[in-house]
């Protein structure tokens, strides 16, 4: 009897030590992986740096709607600064023009502010990173303003000084194809090498002077010391003559390339 209490009591005490190691031995917690970086980010804002170089300022801001497709909004805008144009065309040998048309190139001021919506598609449903496709639309305003000198010969004046004025709406659309990289320090490089667009382009002219004393000699001049200007620029120079100064306006249908750009940005 007292052989099989030792034995009872042996086996109780067995499995209290037992179950009581096993609930002071805590679990292993599961090792949670961490997500990829682009499952992270759901917004990116962008600068393009080589811009600033240029005096513009460009900027862009992106939007992930599923892991496939994004949003984005840019925005470029450039003071009146000298035209870009005007120091390729002063180096140039083999430019040559009048006086008065190199008064005009040295003297004009070129702004533009482009708005450009876009629709991306990742291709490997990594988005916002990777290869994308992008089809887009792109509005651009742009003037161009530059002095000339013109006579009112018939009161045997000096040469005046006015202000020719160029305006330029387009509106069009267009595909980009570029890659965009996610690094784990949230900093994003956006890379785009390929952007053909179309669209119509509505350009008009003016300058605001009092025309009332100018005979045809004197407007033939201008015509003529403007020509080599609007050829430059592929503006027209039939000008509609009022007492208040000449115009003109045009529409048409152009062609343009986005190539070779590079934001750099922050996501989050």
């Amino acid at each position: 009897m007292k052989t099989l209490f030792h034995c009872l009591l042996f086996f109780f005490v067995s499995f209290a030590s037992i179950a009581q190691d096993q609930i002071r031995t805590p679990k292993p917690k599961p090792v949670k992986k961490k997500k990829p970086i682009y499952e992270t980010v759901d917004q990116v804002v962008k600068l393009n740096i080589p811009s600033l170089l240029m005096r513009t300022l460009a900027v862009q801001y992106e939007k992930k709607l599923s892991p496939s497709k994004t949003i984005a909004l840019g925005v470029i805008y450039r003071p009146n600064f000298p035209t870009p144009i005007i120091n390729i065309l002063l180096k140039d040998t083999n430019f040559t023009a009048s006086a008065e048309t190199m008064y005009m190139l040295k003297s004009s001021k070129y702004n533009t502010l482009m708005i450009t919506p876009e629709f991306r598609f990742y291709f490997k449903k990594k988005a916002p990173r990777g290869l994308y496709l992008a089809p887009f639309l792109r509005y651009k305003k742009e003037t161009l303003t530059a002095n000339f000198r013109y006579q009112e010969s018939a009161l045997g004046s000096n040469l005046k000084v006015g202000e020719y004025k160029n305006k330029s709406n387009a509106i069009g659309a267009g595909l980009l194809f570029g890659i965009q990289i996610l690094t784990k320090k949230k900093v994003t490089i956006d890379f785009w090498f390929l952007g053909p667009w179309a669209g119509i382009n509505f350009v008009s002219n003016e300058s605001k002077i009092n025309t009332s004393n100018l005979n045809e000699f004197d407007k033939a001049y201008i015509e003529s010391s403007t020509e080599s200007y609007n050829n430059a620029f592929g503006f027209s120079n039939k000008y509609e003559w009022s007492s208040k100064g000449f115009s003109n306006s045009d529409t048409k249908f152009g062609i343009g390339v986005r190539m070779f750009g590079i934001n750099i940005g922050y996501s989050f």
